[in-house]
């Protein structure tokens, strides 16, 4: 659990000490993070919501994960078609 705190800490030092990287892909991308994106409440398995709080801690981002989850459901989804 330690290097997981330490792990965290580390991401959010990272982010202030480089906010140029956040705002050149804020750019490329077309616009800020929220004008990109749309706030939900979903429910999750505990089985699934558990493993996703174990990357988040290690510094993957909740909504891309969720994001390319359902990108790809999509995708498999349109091949059965």
């Amino acid at each position: 659990m330690g290097m997981d705190k330490l792990w965290e800490s580390k991401q959010k030092l990272d982010q202030i000490n480089h906010p140029h990287i956040m705002a050149a892909e804020e750019t490329a991308l077309g616009g800020s993070f929220e004008d990109r994106h749309k706030r939900i409440t979903i429910y999750l398995e505990r089985e699934v919501y558990d493993r996703l709080q174990s990357l988040r801690v290690r510094g993957y981002s909740q909504t891309r994960i969720v994001n390319a989850a359902l990108k790809l459901f999509w995708e498999e989804l349109g091949k059965e078609a």
